[in-house]
C-alpha cells in the first residue's frame, strides 16, 4: 500500500516537472520572435544612395532582418515572403523576411531615399526551408504544447489514482 502512495507521489512531482520544461521551452519560444538576432552588420547609408546584399540560393530559406524601417526602403524581397513585425509603442522597430529564393543568386537592396545619411542594422542568414511556412513556428508550439500538457496530465491522474488506490486498500 504504501508502494502505492510512493509512486503516486513520483508520477505527480514528474509530471510537475514535465509541465514546468515543457512551459519553460513554450515562453522561450514565445519571447524568441522578439528577440534581436546575434551577430548583426551595422552600416551607414550615404544619402539619397543605397547599399546591396548578394545572397545564394544553397536550398535553404532566406531570412533577412533588419532595424530602421521607417526610413528605408527594401527591394529585392519576393511579395510571397512571410513578413514578421516587431512592434515597440505602436511603432514598427524592426522586419524580418523569410522566403526561399527562385534564382539561383540575387540581391536584397536598402535603399535611403532621405536627404541624411541613415543607420540600418541588418542579417542575412540562411535557414532550413520547412521556416518559410509562416506558420511553422506557430503549429510547433501549438504540437509541444499539446504533446507537453497530455504526457504532464496522463502522469497527474495516474499519480493521483495510484494515491487513491494506496489510501483505499490501506484502510
Amino acid at each position: 500500500m504504501r508502494t502505492l502512495l510512493k509512486i503516486g507521489l513520483i508520477f505527480i512531482v514528474l509530471s510537475f516537472v514535465v509541465g514546468g520544461v515543457g512551459a519553460f521551452f513554450t515562453l522561450r519560444t514565445i519571447t524568441s520572435f522578439f528577440v534581436i538576432p546575434t551577430k548583426v552588420t551595422v552600416i551607414t547609408i550615404p544619402s539619397d544612395s543605397n547599399f546591396t546584399i548578394h545572397y545564394v540560393n544553397n536550398g535553404s530559406a532566406i531570412c533577412f532582418y533588419y532595424t530602421n524601417t521607417s526610413c528605408v526602403k527594401i527591394l529585392g524581397i519576393p511579395s510571397s515572403a512571410t513578413k514578421i513585425e516587431n512592434n515597440i509603442n505602436g511603432k514598427t522597430w524592426s522586419r524580418s523576411f523569410i522566403f526561399i529564393p527562385t534564382e539561383k543568386e540575387g540581391n536584397i537592396t536598402i535603399v535611403n531615399p532621405n536627404p541624411f545619411p541613415v543607420k540600418v542594422t541588418y542579417k542575412l542568414s540562411y535557414i532550413p526551408p520547412s521556416y518559410a511556412n509562416p506558420f511553422r513556428p506557430f503549429l510547433d508550439l501549438l504540437l509541444s504544447s499539446i504533446i507537453t500538457l497530455i504526457v504532464a496530465g496522463s502522469l497527474l491522474i495516474v499519480g493521483l489514482i495510484l494515491i487513491i488506490l494506496g489510501v483505499v486498500l490501506k484502510s
